[in-house]
């Protein structure tokens, strides 16, 4: 299932990285957006409509002034 998953996340244009983990997760995606309200839609629109996704974490991540 994670393969399918895996393949999914390759069709959505937002996430430029994604790989297969071992341990608590199953898989990484690197997801990028100009803005919350994109990350938003992307992650509920797209990613937890993809079959086999039964859950997600989302971290944001900002850089260091």
């Amino acid at each position: 299932m994670e393969s399918e998953v895996y393949e999914a996340l390759r069709g959505i244009p937002e996430v430029k990285e994604q790989m297969l983990l071992f341990g608590e997760y199953d898989l990484y995606a690197k997801i990028v957006c100009e803005d919350f309200g994109l990350l938003g839609s992307v992650v509920i629109n797209s990613i937890r409509a993809i079959e086999g996704v039964d859950s997600t974490k989302t971290l944001t991540a900002a850089p260091l002034l």
